[in-house]
């Protein structure tokens, strides 16, 4: 999992058109945005961005990254409390990232979950729900007062890349529940017909647009049997969006977990082909408006 600490105002000079950011890469480009705007009369909005938390409730401290670390070994004679490398997380180190974070901003303006809040093989739906449930209540018991804005990750639904197209189905509709605090009917509405959603932020000046990724997936469940060429219709509807940002003279932030171009470890390609000149098209389109993209998913710093 990875935490971000950002700073950005209205007019700082982000760069135009596509801009994928996954981990703590940004935090460099934006801290000199924070300098340059300190002491002027720009005001400062300061967020986190949490990624990949993927709490695993079955993690035993003595166990092994050979078994994920889900079985314990009673004769070991280390205990690895905050988790290892090669394991999903236990919810102590979720809960002392939390705890870090307020230490550095207990109140934000606002803070980004971008996907995969569930350990990876969850053995059912129960368990995985349980997770998305605990991961949602810790994040809320820890800045209760803080708007928290939620976007799908690929381990966010059971079985993994599983999104089938007629929504609304019953996995989409418990997540509305999950997350009711944060979505207002109109966002609740949009949730339910493809699990994507906008907000107007900050007073108005930015349009924080949170994308469901998994519709384009190259690994997408079914996806020979159910295909479209606007899967749930969320081009048309970012199109939409981005038109009316334009008219309001809003920045929009897209949010969204798997980014398209190129997967850093293996060169393949994480969404359909298809969906990435699309979307390509319409970023470049509208690069008068969208200042920033968040992504997720690769576990590693990614600046693009």
């Amino acid at each position: 999992g990875i935490v971000l600490y950002i700073g950005i105002t209205h007019s700082s000079p982000l760069p135009h058109g596509p801009v994928f950011t996954s981990l703590s890469s940004i935090i460099d480009t934006e801290s000199d945005i924070i300098t340059q705007s300190e002491g002027g009369d720009q005001d400062i909005y300061k967020f986190f961005q949490i990624s990949d938390i993927h709490l695993d409730p079955f993690y035993e401290p003595t166990g092994s990254p050979d078994t994920y670390c889900r079985f314990g070994n009673p004769i070991s004679s280390s205990s690895k409390f905050f988790g290892q490398y090669g394991c999903d997380g236990p919810e102590t180190l979720f809960q002392a990232a939390l705890d870090a974070m307020h230490k550095v901003e207990a109140d934000p303006d606002f803070i980004l979950i971008t996907g995969d809040l569930v350990g990876h093989a969850m053995p059912d739906e129960d368990t995985q729900k349980s997770v998305l449930r605990k991961v949602t209540a810790m994040i809320d018991a820890k800045f209760p007062n803080t708007s928290l804005y939620f976007t799908l990750g690929n381990n966010d639904v059971y079985p993994d890349y599983h999104f089938p197209l007629t929504q609304p189905s019953t996995w989409t509709s418990d997540l509305a529940r999950i997350w009711s605090k944060w979505l207002n009917p109109e966002q609740r509405e949009s949730f339910l017909n493809g699990s994507y959603y906008s907000a107007s932020i900050l007073g108005g000046q930015f349009r924080l647009i949170n994308l469901n990724s998994l519709l384009y997936s190259s690994k997408r469940y079914n996806r020979d049997i159910e295909s479209s060429t606007d899967p749930c219709g969320q081009m048309a509807w970012l199109t939409a969006q981005l038109d009316e940002a334009r008219s309001k003279s809003q920045k929009a932030l897209l949010h969204y977990h798997i980014p398209p171009g190129m997967n850093a470890y293996d060169d393949s390609s994480p969404w359909t082909l298809d969906y990435v000149q699309q979307f390509d098209t319409l970023c470049a389109q509208y690069s008068d408006v969208i200042s920033l993209h968040f992504a997720a998913h690769y576990h590693t710093d990614d600046f693009r």
